[in-house]
């Protein structure tokens, strides 16, 4: 089961589909995931806090799938 701040990233990744993200609100993401906007707060700043969580997150995975000393 992911964690909220996964359930958040995942829905602004849905949200950006759709819209650019100066475009995207609190609502936009709390309402992709049926969170709330309290929620969204206790976890993230603003959005674009969000969005750093989200890219670090993903290079990460990536990193420990490809990532290795031999190479």
């Amino acid at each position: 089961m992911p964690t909220t701040e996964e359930t958040l990233a995942l829905s602004l990744r849905d949200v950006l589909k759709r819209k650019t993200i100066d475009k995207i609100t609190v609502k936009d993401i709390v309402t992709e995931c049926n969170l709330t906007r309290q929620t969204f707060y206790n976890h993230f700043s603003d959005i674009y806090e969000l969005v750093e969580y989200a890219a670090c997150t993903n290079a990460r995975k990536i990193l420990d799938k490809t990532a290795s000393y031999d190479k």
